[in-house]
C-alpha cells in the first residue's frame, strides 16, 4: 500500500545543499592549515617543547573532523538521492507528489554552485590588540618578548649578562631572536576561533534544510533522514563549541604568558642596571687597592651589587616557572577539549548520516 508524500524538488533541494555544505570543506582544510597550525621549527625549539605537543593534537583532531564533515555531507547528500531514484522506480509507494517550498529552479540552483555562507566566516585571523599596547606601553616598538627566548634560551642569556656580555641592547635582542611566536599563537587562537563560527554556521544551515523540508516528506525514510541529518548537525555545533574552547585555550597561554612581559622586562632591565653598577664598582676597588678604605668601599659596592643581581635573578626564574605552570595548563585544557582518554572528556565525532528506503 502506498504510505509517502513527497515533493521531489525539496529533496533535491536538500541533496544539492548538502552537496554545498561538502564544498566549503576544501576552503575550511586550507585554512586550517594556514593559520590554525603553529608550524613550529627548530628555531621555536622552546614553544615546540613547551606547547606543540598538544597544538599537534589539536591539528590533528580538526583535521580528522573536517574530512569526516566532508564524508558526512557526502553520505547525506547520496542517501537523499538514493531515496528519490527509489520513489522514481517504485511510484507505487509514492501516495502524493507534490510542491511545497521549492522549486525545480531552487534544486538546479543547489546543485548549480555552493549554497552555503559557511565558507564566509573563514576570514583572516589578526592578532589580539592587547599584544600591541603593552608593547607601546613598555617601549619595544613591536619586538616581542619570545616564549622561545623565556622558555628556551633565558638561561644562557642570563649567565652571558652576569658574564658582562651586554654591549648590545639585550631587549631589542629579545624581539628579534625569535619575532613572531607570540603572533604564531594569537594567530592560531583567532583561527581556531573562526573555525568554530564555520561549524556553527554549517549546523544552523543544515538544521534550517532539514526543518524546511520536514513537511514535503512524509513516510518511508523520512523520519530517519530527519532523525539522523539532524545528529549530524548537532555534532556540528559540538565540533564548533570545542573550538571555541581551545580557541580560549591559545589565547589564554599567549596572553597569560605574554601579560607578565612587562614584569620581566623590568626584571631584565634591573639585572642590567645593577650588573653595570657591580662592574664599576668592582673597577673602583681594583683602582683604589692601595688604600683600605678604597678597596673596602668599592668591593662592598661590587658585593651588594652582585647579591641584588642574584635576587633578581631567582625573581625571573620565578616568572619562569609560571611559564611553565601556564604551558601544563594549556595543554590540561585542550586535553579536556579534545577528549583525550585520561582527562575523562568526551571525544567530539561528525555524525555520518545513513538512512536508506526499502
Amino acid at each position: 500500500m502506498a504510505d509517502i508524500e513527497v515533493d521531489y524538488d525539496a529533496l533535491n533541494y536538500l541533496s544539492g545543499s548538502l552537496h554545498g555544505l561538502k564544498d566549503t570543506v576544501p576552503k575550511a582544510m586550507t585554512y586550517s592549515s594556514s593559520h590554525a597550525e603553529l608550524k613550529v621549527s627548530g628555531g621555536d625549539m622552546a614553544l615546540y617543547l613547551a606547547i606543540a605537543d598538544t597544538a599537534k593534537k589539536v591539528e590533528d583532531a580538526l583535521s580528522k573532523w573536517l574530512v569526516d564533515t566532508a564524508t558526512a555531507c557526502r553520505a547525506g547528500a547520496e542517501a537523499v538521492e538514493d531515496c528519490v531514484i527509489f520513489y522514481q522506480q517504485h511510484e507505487e509507494r509514492v501516495v502524493a507528489e507534490f510542491h511545497g517550498v521549492y522549486t525545480e529552479s531552487d534544486a538546479a540552483g543547489a546543485h548549480a554552485g555552493a549554497s552555503s555562507v559557511a565558507a564566509a566566516k573563514l576570514t583572516p585571523p589578526v592578532n589580539d590588540v592587547v599584544f600591541d599596547d603593552v608593547f607601546d606601553a613598555m617601549g619595544l616598538m613591536g619586538n616581542v618578548i619570545s616564549p622561545s627566548f623565556w622558555l628556551g634560551t633565558f638561561t644562557d642569556w642570563v649567565l652571558d649578562a652576569i658574564l658582562g656580555a651586554g654591549e648590545h641592547d639585550p631587549f631589542k635582542a629579545i624581539g628579534d631572536l625569535i619575532a613572531g611566536d607570540w603572533e604564531k599563537i594569537s594567530l592560531a587562537s583567532d583561527a581556531l576561533s573562526k573555525l568554530g563560527d564555520y561549524y556553527t554556521c554549517l549546523e544552523e544551515e543544515l538544521r534550517e534544510r532539514v526543518l524546511k523540508i520536514d513537511a514535503d516528506w512524509n513516510g518511508g525514510a523520512s523520519d530517519a533522514a530527519q532523525h539522523s541529518l539532524k545528529k549530524t548537525a548537532d555534532s556540528f555545533g559540538e565540533v564548533a563549541e570545542k573550538l571555541s574552547g581551545l580557541s580560549k585555550d591559545y589565547n589564554t597561554v599567549a596572553i597569560g604568558v605574554f601579560q607578565t612581559a612587562d614584569v620581566l622586562t623590568g626584571l631584565l632591565r634591573s639585572l642590567a642596571d645593577w650588573g653595570i653598577a657591580a662592574a664599576i664598582a668592582a673597577a673602583a676597588g681594583t683602582a683604589t687597592a692601595e688604600t683600605v678604605v678604597g678597596a673596602i668601599a668599592g668591593w662592598g659596592v661590587a658585593g651588594w651589587s652582585v647579591w641584588k643581581m642574584l635576587n633578581i635573578v631567582e625573581e625571573i626564574f620565578s616568572a619562569l616557572d609560571l611559564t611553565w605552570q601556564i604551558a601544563s595548563v594549556f595543554s590540561g585544557q585542550c586535553a579536556l577539549w579534545l577528549g583525550d582518554y585520561h582527562s575523562g572528556g568526551r571525544t567530539a565525532t561528525i555524525h555520518i548520516p545513513a538512512f536508506v528506503e526499502e
